[in-house]
């Protein structure tokens, strides 16, 4: 079966069937109306009550259909319903009609009449159904288009106090991603829910049909347990053919309209001749039109986006630049053009007109600003195609490739520029930009540095130099090597926007990966606050990008709340103008915080949005991060690894950001497959590579995973060296958890779990409070073992089932019985084995049978530490 054809589901309209419920049951009212644009739902939330209402209480339901060509057809409607015996012009045959729609419609339970389209719905039945409604109580649930209105017969009932309007709106966002997520049975990226909800602007029913076509297209695919988008969405045939239905049967010159508003919507109404103004007013009568007053004048648009989309695709090509040519020739008779830059060099493209080269560089300059790099690549290569001189329009088409992931071609456009010019700002411009391709597009930190260096040896200009050396620094900050980047940093001046924007990004990352999150933040601030209120706050790279870095920090300080939502509101804001790049970077520090939280599903969610946008984008680093983190997570979680490793293993050796944390990936992986050996030698020698490059964040991490696989010994000195290193409340816990399980301490594990907890890293919390109670335990100490238990346990039900070796140890403690639980309260209580056999109606060996498993069990040799042992698990059980 296709997703078009599934059964229709029900989201976003709870409070309405609840009102129709309510009023079937209470008997507050007689006549239901549904009302609402066409495809908001209401045919769907008339069936869901009719359904409900038969399943909860066995409620009676009739439907009537009704359409257009039988409205004239008398008794047409309530025929479905009751056969007439002979023609309804006989007066006999109409009496009889109506007994047997009484028969039919008056029960007891009353019975639900369903009404589609009711405004189509035959006088001659109109009248019966008012009669039915008015004399036997029955209860209507009709569905009706705004601007419409009931048959003559009925509206007198449809204006009591009886009759209940209920509006449909438009679903809300999060409704329209819950819908496409059912239709599809899973969760989509965030490209796709931005594309669903800008396109269907909450239409039901075009949500369901966009994502059945996308589906079916191939544009909307399964990918790492999350449906990506990296196509546009595909509206299909069945969605025109709903466009045309909705249109309905268009006159010359509305066609006409539709179709010019459909290729350059909106449009000045000024422009248009007399017989398209007055195709406007009648669009505008029958509800298919929009019009804005804006400053410059009033505008009309198509009044939904789907129609201009359907409309567009079903036009020719030749049909298309007649109706533009039309367009542009009435604009430039007009003189004064209200249409802007970027619009008339698309218009002229579109149009098939040769378009001024000046314009097309001007025009992809805005559209680049805007962003829309697919238009920047189309005009920049049409200006680059009329032989445009200068650097502007190679220099934008370079970029555009690389922001849409043509990251090769990207690459040859910016070396091919870098090889014919001897302009030291032409070098700088373009070993500028390229950075960016090697670094992110290529994952090549290397080829990226020897790059820069060529081009610094080319320029004596010394800010031009210093903007050449920020980005250098950039690219040491994102390879492992912030300590080299510190360095360039001290050597460089800022003033210049070109140096400082990229340097601050540098500065932060690298500050945070050192250890000095505090400072990141701060960094990152004073960077944003300065770019924003800069006289082009996106010369460089987008301000938001800041918000990004600024999550790095929060993340790795402790601050997990406040990361996700820094991260978080920067993914909405990339997604909504389609940057990959940033989308990518911005979902892995959701994931990250989520993952250092112990939210391990959360974690892997956001490890699959980063995934799906890097390989939107074409980004190999943020594939490879977006691998990392969902590799631990599966491994947590106790789900299969073998192809999280083999993945690992087949990136290169040479890596970019954060590769020297990929132990921790392949560490995990091990250990889930028992390989624990193995993974152990992994994470020591990732630890001592990163204390090796300086990296304290990285290194510290490390050692945490180190002490977490069992050999926290082996990395004690080093914990305890780096304890008067950092600064961050996290990495002190971290550390202080390794110090209490190389000691074995079990006071010490309960003050790391407590630290932990007050941090919010409610795994690692899990894990110290479960090795503190199995130490309490084995010194006897069940008091404190049950306390250190609770807290485990508690811990452990928030981190989404976590299944690793500090909880598993533990958990393999089995847990009483109810049996058990209700014989050892009875015994710490003081009753004998007689009177507790006695009480339960079973035989003293059994109740004695019982004591001695949950002595076993709590790690108790008597009844003399029942008392201390059952105490605390019996209040969380009552609670």
């Amino acid at each position: 079966m296709t997703l078009a054809h599934r059964p229709a589901i029900l989201v976003g309209r709870t409070e309405e069937l609840g009102k129709v419920r309510d009023a079937y049951i209470s008997g507050s009212a007689d006549l239901i109306v549904l009302a609402g644009a066409a495809g908001i739902g209401k045919s769907h939330l008339a069936d869901a009550v009719a359904r409900s209402l038969s399943a909860s209480h066995q409620t009676p339901v009739q439907r009537m259909v009704c359409t257009a060509p039988l409205q004239e057809v008398p008794f047409a409607s309530i025929a479905g319903i009751v056969s007439p015996r002979s023609a309804a012009t006989d007066d006999t045959a109409t009496l009889s009609l109506a007994a047997g729609a009484r028969a039919a419609l008056a029960t007891d339970p009353v019975t639900v009449l369903v009404i589609d389209d009711i405004n189509l719905l035959d006088e001659p039945s109109a009248a019966l159904v008012a009669q039915l409604i008015g004399n036997d109580g029955l209860f209507v649930v009709a569905t009706m288009r705004n601007g419409l209105r009931v048959p003559e017969a009925l509206r007198s009932t449809a204006q009591t106090e009886r009759t209940v309007w209920l509006d449909l709106a438009a679903l809300d966002r999060g409704a329209v991603r819950e819908l496409a997520e059912r239709t599809v049975g899973g969760e989509i990226d965030g490209a796709c829910e931005v594309a669903v909800w800008t396109a269907s602007q909450g239409n039901p029913l075009y949500v369901r049909e966009l994502v059945a076509g996308s589906t079916e297209s191939g544009s909307l695919h399964r990918r790492r347990d999350i449906w990506t988008l990296d196509r546009p969405l595909a509206t299909g045939r069945r969605l025109h053919d709903l466009v045309e239905d909705r249109l309905g049967a268009l006159h010359d010159h509305d066609r006409e309209l539709v179709q010019l508003l459909a290729l350059c919507q909106p449009v000045a109404l000024a422009l248009l001749p007399p017989d398209l103004v007055a195709a406007a007013e009648r669009l505008d009568h029958s509800g298919h039109l929009a019009v804005d007053v804006t400053p410059a004048g009033t505008v009309v648009r198509l009044a939904h986006p789907i129609y201009a989309e359907a409309m567009a695709e079903s036009m020719s090509r030749l049909g298309r630049q007649r109706v533009l040519r039309e367009h542009l020739a009435r604009l430039t008779a007009s003189g004064d053009s209200p249409v802007d830059e970027m619009a008339m060099a698309v218009l002229e493209l579109d149009a098939g007109v040769a378009a001024d080269s000046d314009l097309l560089v001007r025009a992809a300059a805005r559209a680049r600003h805007a962003p829309d790099f697919r238009l920047v690549k189309r005009l920049a290569g049409a200006a680059i195609a009329q032989g445009v001189g200068g650097a502007d329009a190679p220099l934008l088409l370079a970029d555009a490739l690389y922001e849409l992931g043509e990251h090769e071609a990207s690459r040859d456009a910016h070396q091919a520029a870098l090889d014919h010019t001897d302009d030291e700002f032409v070098i700088m411009l373009f070993a500028t930009s390229a950075h960016r391709v090697l670094l992110w597009g290529l994952d090549a930190p290397d080829d990226c540095v020897a790059m820069l260096g060529d081009a610094l040896a080319r320029v004596r200009n010394p800010m031009l130099r210093d903007a050449i050396r920020s980005c250098e620094m950039n690219v040491l900050a994102f390879s492992d090597r912030a300590v080299e980047a510190l360095a360039i940093d001290a050597e460089i001046a800022e003033d210049s926007f070109l140096v400082e924007e990229i340097a601050a990004v540098a500065r932060s990352v690298a500050s945070t990966c050192v250890g000095r999150s505090d400072n990141a933040v701060q960094i990152s601030r004073d960077a944003e606050a300065s770019q924003v209120l800069s006289h082009d706050p996106r010369a460089v790279l987008h301000p938001v990008v800041h918000q990004i870095c600024r999550s790095f920090a929060y993340c790795e300080a402790g601050d997990f709340d406040r990361a996700v939502e820094e991260a978080s509101t920067a993914f909405d804001r990339f997604v909504s103008i389609q940057m990959p790049l940033n989308e990518t970077w911005s979902a892995i520090n959701v994931a990250r915080a989520h993952l250092f939280a112990g939210r391990l599903v959360s974690a892997r969610r956001w490890a699959n949005e980063a995934a799906a946008a890097a390989d939107r984008g074409n980004f190999r680093t943020g594939a490879r991060l977006a691998l990392m983190v969902s590799a631990i997570c599966a491994a947590q979680l106790g789900q299969p690894v073998e192809s999280h490793l083999r993945q690992l293993a087949e990136l290169p050796d040479s890596v970019g950001f954060f590769g020297i944390e990929t132990p921790v990936a392949i560490g995990w992986c091990l250990q889930s497959l028992g390989r624990v050996g193995e993974s152990r030698d992994v994470l020591l020698a990732g630890a001592d590579a990163a204390r090796r490059r300086g990296l304290i964040a990285s290194e510290v991490f490390l050692v945490h995973e180190c002490a977490r696989a069992g050999v926290a010994p082996a990395v004690a000195d080093r914990a305890r060296e780096l304890v008067a290193e950092v600064e961050t409340p996290f990495a002190r816990a971290r550390l202080h958890h390794v110090l209490a399980l190389a000691a074995a301490d079990a006071d010490l594990l309960g003050s790391a779990a407590e630290e932990l907890e007050h941090i919010g890293a409610l795994l690692a919390a899990a894990e110290a409070a479960a090795a503190s109670a199995l130490r309490h335990r084995g010194a006897g100490d069940t008091r404190r073992a049950t306390t250190m238990t609770a807290m485990a346990e508690r811990l452990a039900a928030r981190c989404d089932g976590a299944r690793t070796p500090g909880l598993i140890s533990f958990q393999s403690v089995q847990p009483l019985t109810d049996r058990e639980r209700e014989i050892a309260v009875l015994a710490s209580q003081g009753h004998s084995s007689r009177t507790i056999a006695e009480q339960l109606f079973v035989s003293p060996r059994t109740v004695e049978n019982h004591l001695q498993r949950v002595y076993t069990k709590l790690g108790i040799t008597g009844r003399a530490g029942l008392a201390a042992a059952v105490d605390v698990p019996a209040q969380r059980r009552r609670s």
